[in-house]
C-alpha cells in the first residue's frame, strides 16, 4: 500500500484494516469448521439413535414424539407441536439434530420426571439447533458461496430461537434462565445475515488512493470492519455452543445405548451418569449463552487487540449502533394488503421477526425497495401455504415503483415451507415485485431473499 509521507499514520491505519478483515475471516472459518465437526458427530450419533430407539420399541420417529408429548402438559404439548412444524422439510441435518434431542428427552422423562424437566430438554435442543443453523449459514456463504441458502439458514436460526423461547415461556428454574437469553439471539439472526461481505481485496482498493482521501477511506473502513467483526465474533461463539451441545448429546446417547432392558436389570448407575450429563449439558449451554452478547464478545476482542493500533476504533456502543442501524439492511416492503392491516401499503420489513400474510387470496402482491439501484440476479421465497395446491407467481423488476419487466413466472403445485427460486441475468434493480395471480389459500410468504 502506498503511503503519503504527509499522512504517516495511514500505515498503521492500513494495518488495522488488514487485522480486522483477517479477524472476520478467521471467525467465519471457525464457523465452517464447527459446522463440519457437527456433521462428523452426526455420523456417530445416528447408529446410537437407532440402538436406543430399538431398545425402547420405537419403529418410527412419530411414535417417539407421541411418547414425549404424553409427558407434557396440554399447553406445553401444543407448543411442541408448533415447534415440530417448524422443523419439517428443512434438511437431513435438522432431522438428526432434533431426533437425537427427542430421544434423549424421552429417556430422561421415563423415571417420572416432571414435565418441566422434559420441556427444559426440548428448549435446550431447539436453542442449540438455532446456533447450528447459524454455523450452517456461514458455511453456505463462505465455503460454498451460496448466499441465498446461507441467508435462509440464518433467518431460520432466528425463527428457531423464537420457537425455543415460546416453548419455554412461563417455565421456572433452568428453563426460564435459558429463555431469558434467547431474546437477543433472535435479533442477532438479522445482524449476522449481513456481516459476510466479500472482504477479500477490501484492503487493495486503498493502494491507489493517496493522502487525505486515503486517510478518510481507511478511517471509514476501520469503523465498518470493527462493527462487522463484533457480529462475526457473536457468530463464532454460537457455532462453538452448538458443537458443544452436539458432543454432549453424543455422550448421553452413548450411555443410553448401554442400558440393559432385560427384566430385573439394574440401570441405576447409568441413570445417575445420564442425569449428571444432562445437568452438565444444561449448565454448559447456559454458560455458553451467557457469553453470547456484545459485552462478553467485546472483552474477548479487546484482549485480541493487545499491541494493535486501536486509536481510531469506534466505541462498543458505536459499533452496536452501526450493526443494528446502519449495516443491518432494512429492506422496506410495500404490499397489497396484510392480515390485521387491511389497508396495506406499509413501508417496513415484515420478515424481521415474522412473515407476510395478505389475509386474502389472489391477486396479491408484495414489493421490495432497496432504496438505491443494486445489481440483483435472483430471488428465493419460502412458501407459507396450507393447504398445498396450484399457485402462480410473477416476478417483475425495475428502477421505479410497480416495476413492469417480467423476469420470471413460477407456476405449479406448491406446499408449505417449499422454497421457490428464480434467477436471471444480473440487472440494475431498485424494486422487485412478486404478484400472486393463483393460489389455493391466502397469499403469504415466510421469507424472501435476494441475490
Amino acid at each position: 500500500m502506498s503511503i503519503d509521507l504527509l499522512y504517516p499514520d495511514n500505515r498503521p491505519r492500513g494495518s488495522r484494516v488488514e487485522a480486522l478483515a483477517n479477524d472476520i475471516k478467521a471467525f467465519q472459518a471457525d464457523c465452517v469448521d464447527e459446522a463440519n465437526s457437527m456433521d462428523k458427530i452426526d455420523l456417530r450419533i445416528r447408529p446410537l439413535m437407532d440402538q436406543v430407539m430399538l431398545k425402547y420399541g420405537f419403529k418410527t420417529f412419530d411414535q417417539l414424539v407421541e411418547s414425549v408429548k404424553s409427558m407434557l402438559s396440554e399447553e406445553d404439548r401444543k407448543k411442541l407441536e408448533k415447534t415440530l412444524e417448524e422443523f419439517k422439510n428443512i434438511d437431513s441435518t435438522t432431522d438428526t439434530t432434533f431426533s437425537s434431542t427427542m430421544i434423549v428427552t424421552f429417556v430422561i422423562g421415563l423415571p417420572g420426571s416432571v414435565g418441566a424437566r422434559v420441556a427444559r430438554m426440548i428448549v435446550a435442543g431447539v436453542a442449540s439447533h438455532s446456533f447450528r443453523l447459524f454455523a450452517k449459514g456461514m458455511r453456505a456463504i463462505f465455503l460454498v458461496g451460496d448466499l441465498a441458502l446461507g441467508l435462509r439458514y440464518i433467518r431460520l436460526a432466528g425463527r428457531f430461537a423464537a420457537s425455543a423461547a415460546e416453548v419455554g415461556a412461563g417455565m421456572g428454574g433452568a428453563t426460564a434462565r435459558l429463555v431469558s437469553r434467547l431474546g437477543r439471539l433472535i435479533k442477532f439472526a438479522d445482524v449476522l445475515a449481513v456481516i459476510g461481505i466479500l472482504i477479500d481485496g477490501i484492503i487493495l482498493i486503498y493502494a491507489a488512493i493517496e493522502g487525505a482521501r486515503q486517510r478518510d477511506e481507511l478511517r471509514k473502513a476501520i469503523k465498518d470492519l470493527f462493527a462487522r467483526r463484533l457480529g462475526a465474533k457473536i457468530g463464532q461463539l454460537q457455532a462453538k455452543a452448538a458443537a458443544t451441545y452436539s458432543s454432549n448429546i453424543h455422550a448421553m446417547l452413548l450411555a443410553m445405548s448401554l442400558m440393559d432392558h432385560k427384566p430385573g436389570a439394574n440401570n441405576d448407575a447409568l441413570n445417575a451418569i445420564i442425569k449428571s450429563q444432562e445437568d452438565n449439558m444444561i449448565s454448559n449451554l447456559q454458560s455458553d449463552m451467557d457469553g453470547i452478547n456484545y459485552d462478553e464478545a467485546t472483552k474477548l476482542l479487546t484482549a485480541m487487540d493487545t499491541g494493535r493500533y486501536t486509536t481510531e476504533d469506534p466505541t462498543k456502543e458505536e459499533a452496536i449502533k452501526m450493526l443494528e442501524e446502519e449495516i443491518l439492511p432494512q429492506i422496506p416492503f410495500k404490499y397489497s394488503s396484510q392480515w390485521f392491516n387491511p389497508a396495506g401499503g406499509a413501508n417496513h420489513n415484515p420478515f424481521q421477526g415474522g412473515n407476510w400474510n395478505a389475509g386474502a387470496g389472489p391477486v396479491q402482491w408484495i414489493e421490495a425497495d432497496f432504496k438505491s439501484v443494486l445489481k440483483i440476479k435472483g430471488i428465493s421465497m419460502e412458501c407459507d401455504q396450507v393447504p398445498e395446491g396450484h399457485t402462480r407467481h410473477v416476478i417483475t423488476v425495475g428502477t421505479s415503483p410497480n416495476p413492469s419487466e417480467v423476469v420470471a413466472t413460477l407456476e405449479g403445485n406448491t406446499k408449505n415451507k417449499q422454497i421457490l427460486s428464480a434467477n436471471w441475468a444480473e440487472k440494475d434493480i431498485q424494486y422487485v415485485r412478486i404478484t400472486t395471480t393463483a393460489s389455493s389459500t391466502w397469499v403469504a410468504w415466510t421469507d424472501i431473499q435476494f441475490a
